[in-house]
């Protein structure tokens, strides 16, 4: 009976897994332990230990369409939601510090491709574009990258235990640095009126107001990322063949970047944030971004199962690369917050909100700060504008010094 090969019975056995996880991880006993490591990384490896042991597939036509159809309505719900506004306020500061652990992201992923490109697999340069991706925004913008460089599965597969493992040993760091804030600011000297400042800037967000969800609710966000995810979807579609029909374009190797993918997810981003501006953005008090959230675990199993934890061993570039990447983020996150003299929660936060994404950047900003959990969703939110453009970007940077056939 196993693997699981039916579609429908591989969709409900692991969203029946993520539902699991969450629910065992609201049990008392089990809560503290939880909050040092989120159920999302349980999504990632739950699925990967099921592929490994054989009792799911390592390649399903469930993936891909759980790609197609899940990724647009959760990218509209996360970015409906965005309080641009309130994301300036955090100033200056946090904006540049987080901006210059993302540049880091991206040119150690140049980097590491540089010295390991010819060891690696000849496509491998769209792997470093979606790293780049998780570790600038999250993991909604590496699903977006995948469908946008339409990244092969047995490719993909390759980074998928990279990805959680680097990603998750780096925000143990973090706690870890959180005992050391007032040595931090003593050796550095760093301004920590900063923080008091900040406190006062995000106070109205630290409590918004939440609507129980109605029928007309649920009905209308339902409405709304159905149309929304079909106008994307189908705009994609046709702009990308009339694109193509064009020779002089079509002969062109750099525009080759805007496929299908790459155009569902710019129209679907740009749609979702000129909706933040409108009142759709009240969708929130309702729970929008929830929904977005509990779709993106949903969404995530179908990337672990696609991976087999032995391949580490098989990718040993790949874990090398995760490690010197995330160096180099570290190196350029440490020159901007003695730049600013700014407190260890700065960096810690900002670095969090770009490796591991708004959830688990609340997380490190709550062990640093309490009161200011919220500034980890908002600089969360902030990376998950850009990251998916990031990804696409490093990518294309990596193509240019990928080897010749």
């Amino acid at each position: 009976m196993f693997p699981i090969t039916d579609p429908f019975a591989l969709l409900a056995t692991l969203t029946a897994v993520v539902g699991a996880i969450f629910y065992i991880s609201e049990f008392p006993a089990f809560r503290r332990f939880f909050d040092l490591v989120p159920p999302l990384v349980f999504c990632y490896f739950v699925p990967m230990l099921m592929t490994t042991f054989g009792l799911t597939p390592q390649q399903s036509p469930i993936y891909s369409a759980m790609n197609r159809y899940l990724l647009p309505p959760i990218l509209l719900l996360l970015l409906i939601s965005a309080d641009l506004g309130a994301i300036i306020k955090l100033g200056p500061k946090a904006i540049v510090i987080m901006l210059a652990g993302s540049a880091g992201i991206m040119l150690g992923a140049l980097l590491s491709y540089g010295l390991f490109r010819t060891r690696l697999d000849p496509d491998a340069w769209q792997n470093f574009g979606a790293l780049a991706a998780t570790w600038t925004g999250g993991s909604a913008n590496m699903a977006a990258v995948k469908v946008a460089l339409d990244i092969k599965d047995e490719l993909f597969a390759a980074i998928q235990p990279v990805d959680p493992i680097i990603a998750y040993s780096w925000m143990g760091i973090l706690l870890w640095l959180a005992s050391k804030q007032k040595q931090f600011s003593t050796r550095f000297k760093c301004n920590d009126q900063a923080l008091d400042d900040l406190k006062a800037n995000v106070a109205d967000f630290s409590g918004p107001l939440t609507k129980p969800i109605t029928i007309t609710s649920f009905l209308v966000i339902v409405a709304t990322c159905l149309l929304c995810s079909f106008l994307a979807v189908g705009g994609a579609e046709r702009l990308h063949a009339y694109w193509t029909s064009i020779d002089l374009l079509k002969r062109y190797p750099p525009l080759q970047v805007l496929s299908i993918g790459t155009l569902t997810v710019t129209f679907i981003t740009l749609i979702g944030i000129a909706l933040s501006f409108t009142p759709m953005r009240k969708l929130e008090e309702s729970g929008a971004s929830r929904m977005g959230y509990g779709l993106l675990y949903i969404l995530l199993p179908s990337f672990g199962a696609q991976a087999n934890l032995s391949l580490v061993a098989e990718v040993p570039w790949y874990v090398v690369s995760g490690v010197i990447i995330i160096i180099c983020h570290a190196l350029f996150m440490m020159g901007a917050m003695m730049l600013f003299r700014a407190p260890l929660f700065f960096g810690a936060t900002a670095s969090q909100a770009n490796v591991g994404g708004a959830g688990s950047a609340s997380i490190v900003a709550a062990a640093y700060q309490p009161s200011l959990a919220p500034v980890g969703v908002l600089l969360g939110i902030f990376g998950g504008i850009f990251g998916t453009y990031a990804g696409l970007l490093t990518a294309h940077m990596c193509r240019f010094i990928a080897p010749g056939p």
